[in-house]
Parts: C-alpha cells; sequence; structure tokens
C-alpha cells in the first residue's frame, strides 16, 4: 500500500524541552509503499543520536542539581532504542 508520510525521531525525555526533544522530522511529506522497518532503516539514526547525545551532556537536569546542591547534566549515553520513531501517515493509496 502507498502511503503520504512524513517521519519523526523524539527522545521521550521530560526533562527535555520540546524544541530539544525533536531529532529529526522529515521536511516535507512523501509517498512510499515501504514499511515502518524499511523506512527507519532510511534514516542514520546512528548520527542523530551521536548529535542529541552532545546536547543532553549540555542541559542541567534542574530536579538533580537541587537535589545534590551541584550542576548535574542529564545523561549522555542514550541508545538508539531509547529514541521514539513515529510515521505519520498522512494519506493511504490502494
Amino acid at each position: 500500500m502507498r502511503r503520504l508520510v512524513r517521519i519523526m525521531v523524539v527522545d521521550p525525555d521530560t526533562r527535555l524541552k520540546p524544541g530539544q526533544s525533536l531529532l529529526y522530522l522529515s521536511e516535507k511529506p512523501f509517498m512510499t509503499d515501504a514499511d515502518s522497518d524499511e523506512l527507519r532503516s532510511e534514516i542514520n539514526m546512528k548520527a542523530l543520536l551521536e548529535e542529541h547525545n552532545r546536547l543532553r551532556g549540555t542541559i542541567e537536569d534542574k530536579s538533580e542539581s537541587r537535589k545534590f546542591e551541584k550542576q548535574v547534566f542529564l545523561e549522555d549515553d542514550l541508545e538508539i532504542r531509547d529514541l521514539v520513531f513515529h510515521v505519520i501517515v498522512e494519506a493511504e493509496v490502494g
């Protein structure tokens, strides 16, 4: 079945601001007959994660900082399985 889709990759950590949690969003919807696994394999998740982990290591965990009375940053060792991959289907054809 052909679908008009967009792809989104998100870090579900609620300590991040909404704008910091979005790793990837396809610019425009596109037609495909690929399933979700095939679409996921087309994205360089490793590169996205490496860049995102660098960002996480610079973000203060305010709750933990208050608890330990020193500056504590978010973990920077997420793995691909920690991310949420969404295929947003805008339309189906056929």
